[in-house]
């Protein structure tokens, strides 16, 4: 902290201080949420397709280990998975929605937005919600291809999926956040 305290002020922006009143910290962590949030995203979507192909080949792999036989056919836009459950082919487009662009900015936003943790302690918190969001989207994808022939498809795929995605952001934060409560970083 005593690095932002010579770039004038900016230490209570980035760090809740003790005079801080809960509004004030409550628009400081908006602002720093929406700034983090938006620079995450423009980061992510400068990747190209990279995170795409990167949730098709995972889900393909976590499909692997349920049974379901699926490939990836990289496309000019969005790579494809392609396969079979119970004898009904099946062809998803892995999009930006499905490659969970949006997630992963808004927990690294989450948790960088967290006024009243170190430096440290964010940045470690940022790495962790990426690599349990990226462990748990490629599950939800093979669990959501599974159901291919299924009446369930639908609402596993529009209601249940982007449901998943809400709770697994909300339970990871609160996980870290109270995880970090007692521990000086």
């Amino acid at each position: 902290m005593k690095h932002f305290k010579a770039v004038g002020g900016l230490a209570g922006i980035f760090f809740k201080q003790k005079r801080d009143s809960q509004t004030k910290d409550a628009l400081l962590f908006l602002l720093l949420f929406a700034a983090f949030a938006g620079v995450a995203y423009g980061a992510l979507l400068a990747t190209g397709t990279a995170l795409n192909l990167l949730a098709a080949k995972s889900s393909v792999l976590a499909m692997g280990a349920l049974g379901i036989d699926a490939s990836v056919v990289p496309n000019s836009d969005f790579p494809h998975i392609v396969g079979e459950v119970r004898g009904t082919p099946f062809e998803a487009e892995i999009n930006g929605l499905c490659a969970g662009a949006i997630e992963l900015a808004v927990v690294f936003g989450i948790v960088m937005a967290s006024r009243d943790k170190s430096v440290r302690a964010r940045l470690l918190g940022a790495l962790g919600g990426f690599a349990v969001f990226l462990a748990f989207n490629p599950l939800r994808i093979a669990l959501t291809l599974n159901a291919v022939g299924s009446w369930a498809l639908p609402l596993l795929h529009d209601v249940l999926f982007r449901l998943s995605l809400l709770f697994v952001i909300v339970g990871y934060y609160a996980v870290w956040y109270y995880s970090t409560a007692s521990k000086r970083f």
